[in-house]
């Protein structure tokens, strides 16, 4: 579920809202991934549309510019093991893309705080961070967990916040899933299709690691011919150029 709002400010921001409604309960037919048409469609998919929203002139790139600067906050279970796991897929993560990532100490210093919480508590957290609104309890109902961005009209994300209920998603077995998946997400692949497939953006996929589709939609989004703000016409035609480059270099 993709949730989309401007606040009106000086600086004009989006408040970018996604969940992930994990699913275990089927497997979808295998697709040939590695074809770069196959790709392009998975990119603009993930990294363009939104969920709810049929406004296009949101559909744009949106990714970070500045560093990652992360802050962990627990509340419940072993947050040393928490941070750990944060921590590898962050690694991951600035391996595939690129970026700059990087732990911080203060909460103050950070733009990205991943927050671990029972279920129960998630409402009032987000309360705190000044998240919650008139649609965050219907959509605290149905989230396995919950991630958002803000960033600006021209697509730069500017922050993030990450809510992962211990107690719940420990139960179903989305533990790991959702640190996985609300991480990687709030890089700027911010749609769920059950069209791109194999992908932990699919909510059917039973994978909770990040696939070579994956691998490359990441690769995609960070090249530097990728800029924030693109539409989807220029979008593919980039695309078609880096793909050529991964291509050369084996990726593909």
């Amino acid at each position: 579920m993709l949730i989309m709002s401007v606040i009106n400010r000086s600086v004009p921001v989006l408040v970018v809202l996604f969940l992930a409604v994990l699913s275990a309960s089927t497997v979808a037919l295998e697709q040939a991934w590695h074809d770069k048409q196959f790709i392009t469609d998975s990119f603009v998919k993930i990294s363009l549309r939104r969920e709810y929203s049929t406004d296009a002139k949101q559909d744009m790139i949106r990714k970070w510019r500045r560093p990652i600067h992360v802050y962990v906050r627990s509340t419940v279970g072993d947050s040393k093991l928490q941070k750990e796991m944060v921590g590898v897929q962050l690694n991951h993560l600035a391996e595939i893309t690129g970026h700059r990532i990087n732990f911080v100490k203060n909460v103050d210093d950070a733009n990205l705080i991943v927050v671990f919480t029972l279920k129960k508590n998630m409402k009032s957290s987000m309360k705190t961070l000044g998240l919650y609104n008139n649609k965050s309890d219907a959509i605290l109902e149905e989230a396995a967990c919950l991630g958002n961005i803000r960033a600006t009209n021209k697509g730069e994300i500017l922050s993030a916040t990450i809510h992962i209920p211990v107690d719940s998603t420990r139960s179903s077995g989305l533990f790991l899933n959702c640190i996985v998946e609300e991480i990687t997400q709030v890089m700027g692949l911010l749609n769920d299709s059950d069209d791109v497939f194999p992908s932990i953006f699919n909510d059917q996929s039973i994978d909770g690691y990040l696939s070579g589709l994956d691998y490359l939609l990441l690769k995609i989004l960070y090249h530097p011919k990728i800029k924030m703000g693109m539409k989807e016409t220029r979008v593919r035609d980039v695309v078609a150029e880096v793909l050529a480059e991964l291509e050369d270099d084996g990726s593909i």
